[in-house]
């Protein structure tokens, strides 16, 4: 089948809105009502499902005219990586680097318009004022122009790559559980110290054979961070991680590893998704290796921390850790991810426009719970199965994102029937 198709600007296709943080800032409105939507909420995913912050209902109303309903289309409008695009699903709020579409679904359908712009990042950059920090304005960004059928055309391609999202979604929420068991098990070892406690009262730690429950003790003993098994230690964060600063020049290697700047480390992930082209690689590198950590160090709040699956490189604003022993690789990838390990590095930040981690003596300095190389090794071999499936998880989801991206272009600009795809659709839901 097809379609007649026409060009409109984007304000045409609905009301424009340009996000506004809440005057005095968001931690002024503090509360859980109403997501704050910031570009780091970007994952790659269709749907912006969760945020980093939220602010209070009263947060929201002292923005009233910015509040963005359910449905809308995001686009990021300002920095160097300015062009992501989703939907939220749900009556938000967000800062003033994103431009909202509130999309006249009589006309329009946001999933189409999300799909129309997931491939033009770089124009959208290109169109752009400013050279420090490049800004897409309102007025600008209400000009961009895009193709589109009607809205019963717009649908029938929609319907053509949705199958893809979906199955990506499918893969990322079983990534969602596996990293869900790796917490559950390393807060029942390492900070509620079930297994000990279990053992106290006479019981067999709960989902655990009896060779590993003999790896802990019966007893607790007292410590500067409370009661800890008996004979495990205190030690501070630089005992288990180490940071690495192999710093290298942009060239003939860079231009041949993934490269992983801050913005390519998703929030509150531990397992990486993306990385840029190395010939994006330009200044303030450093090396990572398979299996080292990646903590964001520029705004920790924002609690990107993952491990990397491959050798690459970074920039400087994310800290590369390496664990000093092999067997404490899960242990030291959930303890840098913990949440209280985030609030301490941003606890201890320095700069107040934009907030920066440090090191040494300081980062390094966290005090923490050091077990026995025993206890490390048994989670160590539990855990590293699930950061495998996980890791490979990210690899169908790359291959399936490739397949939908080079189909996308050509039915957002009409280069391909419906009526051919129809074999294409039923691959993607097997």
């Amino acid at each position: 089948m097809s379609f007649e198709w026409k060009t409109y600007r984007l304000c045409e296709a609905g009301k424009i809105l340009t996000g506004k943080t809440p005057k005095g800032g968001v931690s002024d409105f503090v509360g859980e009502e109403v997501p704050f939507i910031t570009p780091p909420d970007f994952s790659g995913e269709k749907w912006i499902n969760q945020s980093t912050r939220s602010i209070s209902e009263l947060g929201a109303q002292s923005v009233k005219g910015s509040i963005i309903p359910a449905r809308a289309v995001l686009i990021t409008c300002i920095g160097s990586d300015m062009g992501k695009v989703a939907i939220t699903p749900s009556r938000c709020v967000a800062n003033q680097q994103i431009n909202a579409i509130i999309v006249d679904e009589s006309k329009f359908s946001p999933e189409f318009l999300y799909y129309s712009f997931r491939l033009r990042k770089e124009e959208i950059r290109n169109l752009a004022g400013g050279s420090a920090q490049p800004i897409l304005n309102k007025s600008t960004f209400g000009q961009i122009s895009f193709a589109a059928p009607d809205l019963n055309g717009q649908s029938q391609i929609v319907d053509v790559l949705n199958p893809f999202d979906d199955y990506i979604r499918l893969l990322r929420e079983t990534n969602k559980t596996l990293e869900s068991i790796a917490q559950t098990i390393f807060k029942s070892w390492f900070v509620d110290f079930d297994p000990v406690r279990a053992k106290m009262e006479g019981r067999q730690p709960e989902g655990m054979d009896e060779e590993t429950a003999a790896l802990f003790p019966s007893q607790f003993e007292a410590s500067k961070l409370g009661d800890l098994p008996k004979n495990w230690k205190v030690g501070n964060f630089g005992e288990i991680l180490i940071l690495r600063s192999e710093r290298i020049k942009s060239g003939t290697i860079t231009d041949s590893l993934p490269y992983v700047p801050i913005e390519s480390i998703t929030a509150m992930n531990p397992f990486l998704e993306n990385f840029k082209a190395g010939d994006e690689a330009k200044s303030s590198l450093v090396r990572f290796y398979k299996g080292d950590i990646l903590f964001g160090a520029m705004r920790p709040y924002f609690h990107k921390v993952s491990i990397a699956p491959f050798d690459g490189v970074t920039r400087t604003t994310v800290f590369v850790l390496s664990p000093k022993v092999e067997v404490a690789r899960a242990y030291a990838l959930f303890l840098a991810f913990d949440d209280s390990t985030v609030k301490y590095a941003t606890h201890h930040s320095e700069g107040s426009t934009i907030p920066y981690a440090r090191w040494k003596g300081s980062f390094e300095l966290m005090p923490v719970v050091v077990p026995p190389e025993k206890v490390l090794k048994k989670f160590d071999h539990l855990i590293s199965a699930v950061i495998e499936s996980a890791e490979l998880n990210i690899k169908r989801i790359r291959g399936l994102e490739n397949i939908r991206n080079l189909l996308l272009p050509k039915l957002i600009a009409g280069q391909l029937r419906i009526s051919d795809m129809a074999q294409v659709e039923e691959n993607a839901e097997m």
